[in-house]
């Protein structure tokens, strides 16, 4: 029963991180666009459902444009996912210059922008991601 700002008060109270995914996809079991910059930490500005083309779905790359200028336009922090719901490779994600084994390693990190790349799902075949 928690509205959205308490939602994110929730998370941030425990020591978590509100990224907003995929902020721009349009489909039909999303009846509207729904932004909120003052209480995100970041925004998922690179969907590899969105270009991997190994994805079957939400295909348009100005869903990944779009988040890119809204983070941009509100300072957020950006990262990377793949939205996979299977076992299906997309072959999206963030690269780090070292490994990390906890979320809380994967949050000090991307608040200290050591991201070294955003994939989209189309460095595999471009020989950039093994």
């Amino acid at each position: 029963d928690a509205t959205v700002k308490e939602q994110m008060e929730l998370v941030h109270a425990d020591g978590g991180m509100v990224i907003h995914a995929h902020p721009f996809r349009e489909e039909s079991y999303i009846p509207e666009i729904r932004l909120f910059p003052q209480w995100v930490d970041g925004v998922e500005v690179v969907n590899a459902t969105h270009t991997s083309p190994y994805s079957k779905s939400h295909k348009s790359v100005t869903f990944n444009r779009l988040a890119e200028e809204y983070a941009n336009e509100h300072h957020l922090l950006k990262t990377a996912g793949s939205d996979q719901h299977s076992v299906e490779m997309l072959w999206g994600g963030m690269i780090f210059d070292k490994k990390l084994d906890t979320i809380e390693q994967w949050m000090e990190e991307v608040r200290k922008g050591s991201c070294r790349a955003l994939l989209d799902g189309t460095e595999r075949d471009k020989g950039l991601w093994k």
